[in-house]
C-alpha cells in the first residue's frame, strides 16, 4: 500500500526499463547489461534493476557512467544495503536517481522480499530486459510479473553459459523480443 523513497530522482521521468538477470552472470552478461544500460541512460531512459549482484549492479554501474539516471528497487528497508559490499553504488544511485522499497526502515533482506521485490521493479517499468538467468530463479519472477501487467519482455540470448542461456530460451519460446546486441533503438520503438 506505500513505496518508501529516497534520491533525487521523484517521480520517475516518462520512460523506464528494468535490466534485470542472473547474480553469478558471465562477463558477456555483464557487459552486455553495462552496455545497453548506457545506451538507454544516454537515451534518457531510467534504468531500473534490483541493486543485486551481478546483471542489476552492471546495469546500474552503466547507466550511471553514461550520467543518466537510474532507480533501484531493494528488498530491505531504505536504511540498509544490500549485498553490503555495494555501500558506494547505492550512495551514488541516491545522488543522482533513487532508492525505493515497499519495506519499513530497519528490515532486513530476507529470501522471500526479492521475488515481491521484482513486482515493483516491473510495475516502475515500461518493458523488461531479462540477460542471463535459469528457469527456476527470481529472475524469471520478473518476467512472470511482465506478463500479468502486459509489459513489453526483451532478453539476450547470446551467453555463452548452457545454464544461464536457458531461461532466454524459455522466454522466446513465450513470446520474448531477442536483443542481440546492446542498442536502445529496438527496444525505444516497441515501447514510445
Amino acid at each position: 500500500p506505500y513505496l518508501f523513497f529516497k534520491g533525487a530522482l521523484w517521480p520517475l521521468p516518462p520512460i523506464s526499463v528494468a535490466i534485470v538477470g542472473a547474480r553469478e552472470c558471465t562477463d558477456a552478461g555483464w557487459r552486455f547489461a553495462k552496455t545497453l544500460a548506457r545506451e538507454l541512460a544516454a537515451a534518457g531512459v531510467v534504468v531500473i534493476s534490483g541493486g543485486a549482484r551481478g546483471i542489476d549492479t552492471a546495469a546500474h554501474k552503466g547507466a550511471l557512467e553514461a550520467g543518466g539516471h537510474t532507480a533501484i528497487v531493494t528488498a530491505t528497508g531504505l536504511d540498509r544495503v544490500y549485498p553490503p559490499e555495494s555501500e558506494l553504488l547505492f550512495a551514488e544511485v541516491e545522488r543522482r536517481g533513487a532508492i525505493i522499497t515497499e519495506l519499513l526502515p530497519g528490515t532486513p533482506p530476507r529470501r522471500d522480499f526479492f521475488p515481491t521485490r521484482n513486482r515493483i521493479i516491473v510495475g516502475l517499468s515500461d518493458a523488461v530486459v531479462i540477460v542471463e538467468g535459469r528457469p527456476k530463479s527470481g529472475t524469471y519472477s520478473s518476467a512472470r510479473h511482465a506478463r500479468k501487467l502486459g509489459r513489453p519482455i526483451f532478453t539476450w540470448t547470446g551467453s555463452p553459459h548452457r545454464e544461464l542461456s536457458e531461461l532466454p530460451s524459455v522466454l522466446v519460446k513465450e513470446g520474448a523480443s531477442v536483443l542481440a546486441k546492446p542498442e536502445r533503438s529496438s527496444l525505444l520503438s516497441c515501447i514510445k
